[in-house]
């Protein structure tokens, strides 16, 4: 039994949903999950706090379709909000494989994304996460189709990642172990994920990205809207702060991002959106 666990075959699939999820883009995640040609043997739901009704009955429902499929359903409960890293790290304790995929709650997997990903891991056994490309489009918005591409080979990856998040969170898969003994996700609000990224590649763990879309990724005005105002300039140069006091990056690198990424958070929200849909294309 052991063996299976630590198989490139097998994987622990991981996902976290709140309140304010809308339970029809939440069932879509889902059905992509069911639609991937390798599926998971495990699935971690984990509750970040009291669900609407829609939630709870989409919960029920799901769980019957993976026991029908033989996937082993675990659902873990925060009896109050506790945001997504605390969620994740909770949620990691209970995989009971070495690989996990990471799933976002209102982000559609493309089928091939698990095969794409496993590869990866058995061509090279020494890889602590491989992510991907992704595509934003807006449901409310026909028009609009960008690709968030990401760079593919370590080097790259560490090269950028003092300017931008080389990793698309809800693409990527990681080794159990590398994760936790980096020390998991922190409570860096907004930012657990690229945080998580920095130990990982200080620590010289090989990462890396494959030249392929594997999430289309819905991106509203209300996605847009959450990463500009007071409220996330604060939690930017919080993090900034929390980069440059552990050396991740030099003086710089610190005053350009506080600058370039921090002073963007201020622009008047149609701006933003220009802003945003350019720097995608």
């Amino acid at each position: 039994m052991e063996s299976s666990k630590n198989s490139l075959d097998s994987y622990s699939g991981l996902m976290s949903v709140y309140t304010r999820e809308k339970a029809d883009r939440f069932e879509k995640a889902i059905e992509s999950i069911f639609a991937q040609t390798v599926l998971p043997s495990e699935f971690i739901l984990v509750e970040d706090g009291p669900l609407n009704s829609e939630l709870i009955s989409t919960i029920e429902n799901i769980e019957k379709e993976f026991s029908a499929r033989k996937i082993n359903f675990i659902k873990v409960c925060n009896k109050v909000n506790r945001g997504l890293g605390y969620s994740l790290n909770k949620g990691l304790n209970y995989a009971n494989y070495d690989l996990v995929a990471r799933f976002d709650s209102d982000d559609i997997n493309r089928a091939d994304r698990l095969e794409l990903t496993l590869k990866e891991f058995k061509k090279d056994t020494q890889l602590a996460m491989v992510g991907g490309n992704i595509r934003e489009f807006d449901p409310k918005d026909d028009a609009f189709s960008k690709i968030r591409k990401v760079p593919q080979e370590f080097e790259n990856i560490r090269k950028n990642i003092a300017k931008t998040n080389p990793f698309n969170h809800m693409t990527v898969t990681f080794r159990k172990k590398d994760i936790q003994n980096v020390g998991s996700y922190e409570d860096v609000p907004y930012f657990e994920d690229y945080y998580l990224w920095f130990k990982l590649i200080e620590s010289k763990r090989r990462v890396i990205n494959i030249d392929k879309v594997l999430v289309d990724v819905c991106v509203d005005n209300d996605f847009i809207f959450r990463r500009s105002g007071f409220q996330y300039l604060k939690k930017e140069i919080f993090f900034q702060n929390l980069l440059y006091s552990h050396k991740y990056i030099n003086l710089a690198q610190y005053m350009r991002n506080i600058l370039l990424r921090g002073g963007s958070r201020l622009l008047p929200k149609v701006l933003i959106k220009l802003i945003y849909s350019t720097i995608r294309e």
